[in-house]
């Protein structure tokens, strides 16, 4: 998560021009919709904290996996053996 926030920071820290448009259109959207802004904030935390969650059960889960191949791998060597 952490390598795709810094590739997020560095496209803007490098395309000065991109950031600034893109600024510009969140502070009009802000100021021209507040009711809405704030509907679309709620929104992506929302789906932020829904991926973050997705992303340590997808952790759990890989590791769970390869725990049990360890185990499996071990037992069908010491059954050959």
């Amino acid at each position: 998560m952490q390598q795709y926030v810094n590739m997020v920071l560095a496209f803007f820290q490098n395309h000065m021009i991109i950031s600034a448009a893109v600024a510009l259109a969140v502070i009009i959207f802000i100021w021209k919709k507040p009711g809405e802004a704030f509907k679309a904030a709620v929104f992506l935390v929302g789906m932020a904290v829904v991926f973050y969650i997705l992303s340590l059960l997808g952790g759990t889960m890989f590791d769970g996996v390869d725990r049990k191949n360890d185990v499996t791998q071990k037992t069908e060597n010491a059954l050959r053996e």
